[in-house]
């Protein structure tokens, strides 16, 4: 199986898909990254370690009793950065996805 990382304003952000996403990376899933309309959204690194510094000991803390530390974050989050991006056009109507974000997601 593999990972389709849609990618949000927020995603990265989110404390729950920094789980999905370590997880992923941490069991050799293969992953793709989507961009929604165009919008190309910031995966440099400076914003990338700001992310991190801004989970809670509260996170961190749940993200450890899942087999997840911040290195195992911190890599994951460059590995999506590193991917090449599709971008997915959802604001049309006949919405047909690229055929390589197909052909990823089903194998």
């Amino acid at each position: 199986r593999s990972v389709l990382v849609v990618l949000t304003d927020q995603i990265m952000e989110r404390p729950w898909c920094a789980v999905e996403i370590a997880s992923a990376w941490l069991n050799k899933k293969p992953m793709m990254a989507v961009d929604i309309n165009s919008r190309k959204v910031d995966l440099s690194a400076n914003y990338l370690q700001d992310v991190i510094k801004s989970f809670s000991a509260q996170d961190f803390a749940i993200f450890l009793a899942l087999g997840i530390d911040e290195v195992a974050v911190r890599s994951a989050f460059d590995h999506v950065a590193s991917l090449d991006r599709i971008e997915v056009p959802l604001n049309s109507t006949g919405l047909r996805l690229p055929d390589a974000v197909v052909r990823h997601c089903l194998g």
